[in-house]
């Protein structure tokens, strides 16, 4: 087995999987399996921005497999995720998957 096959089976069978960090959620109102990370957002000093203002906006931190979504998620896109507006605020395509930074809630 090659170390690409390998690691598409790890995220199948261990990372993208429900009983370890798989995580079911709605995107555009479908239900796709994602993993939420954001203890990686708090390391890259994301999670918590302050705007002009000095209102705290959070960011969602998310991983989804490319062939699950019907779309290229792109920044300052908006998409619905678990039922609120957000706006994409960055995205890495890698290992067949997106590394998706959500904005704060739109509404």
């Amino acid at each position: 087995m090659t170390f690409k096959e390998q690691l598409e089976k790890d995220l199948d069978n261990i990372f993208f999987n429900p009983l370890e960090f798989g995580e079911w959620h709605t995107i555009n109102g479908e239900k796709k399996l994602i993993v939420v990370d954001n203890d990686m957002l708090a390391k890259l000093v994301l999670g918590k921005t302050e705007r002009d203002d000095g209102i705290l906006s959070d960011k969602i931190l998310i991983f989804v497999r490319e062939d699950d979504l019907d779309f290229e998620p792109v920044s300052e896109m908006l998409i619905e995720y678990d039922g609120n507006q957000h706006e994409i605020t960055d995205v890495l395509t890698d290992f067949g998957g997106y590394t998706i930074i959500l904005g704060a809630n739109q509404g």
